[in-house]
């Protein structure tokens, strides 16, 4: 594989006849793969962001904040040459302490954590759903000491829920519809007002919507 250098960037097609001033691309890896006709390159170039992964995200934070290296090197009790290092270098090089102190300096929060190499599309969904509830569940520990806080996390769960609903539903109006041409599975949320309650009273919040959900065998 190529790495970077000045020499084998000089297969990127720069001739003004054939960049448009006004073509915009959704990341550098679809602008170098326009650019060029050279695998050997796009796959260097490919390989080099994806091993700054880690590094982009805090100079985009960086950046995002208005944040200058010395801003960054302040926070951090350091000097500015070796945030500039940082920012230059792959994410296999930096210590891991010091990528959990630069998103401090940038006001985030560095997490990590192990899982397979390979997970399925639903693996990956079961494993969020797993950590939605852990959160729910930490909420509704919250909502056991004080009256608002209980109020404020029943409204929040209403709306999540409302929310997920209709997630799934958009999705599962995407999926092939069965050979009868009917679909597969239909999502309906249907507003519902109580007429007993009060506008205001909760119970009239949690009565607004009726959510279903219908398999067509």
């Amino acid at each position: 594989m190529k790495t970077l250098s000045s020499r084998n960037l000089e297969s990127i097609n720069t001739d003004e006849d054939n960049i448009m001033d006004d073509k915009t691309y959704p990341d550098v890896k679809s602008m170098i793969r326009d650019l060029t006709d050279d695998t050997e390159l796009i796959d260097a170039v490919n390989d080099a962001m994806d091993r700054q992964a880690i590094v982009r995200q805090l100079l985009a934070m960086r950046a995002a904040r208005g944040l200058s290296q010395s801003d960054i090197a302040e926070t951090m009790d350091c000097s500015q040459s070796r945030v500039s290092k940082m920012e230059s270098s792959a994410d296999d090089d930096l210590r891991y302490g010091d990528m959990r102190e630069y998103a401090r300096a940038v006001g985030c929060e560095l997490k990590s954590g192990v899982r397979p190499k390979q997970l399925t599309p639903a693996d990956e969904v079961k494993a969020l759903a797993f950590a939605v509830n852990d959160r729910l569940s930490r909420m509704a520990d919250l909502s056991q000491c004080d009256e608002k806080i209980a109020e404020g996390v029943t409204q929040f769960f209403i709306e999540a829920f409302l929310n997920f609903s209709i997630i799934i539903g958009r999705a599962a109006s995407t999926l092939p519809q069965k050979p009868d041409g009917s679909p597969r599975i239909e999502v309906s949320i249907r507003r519902n007002r109580a007429r007993d309650c009060p506008e205001d009273s909760p119970s009239n919040e949690q009565s607004q919507h009726d959510v279903a959900a219908h398999t067509h065998g």
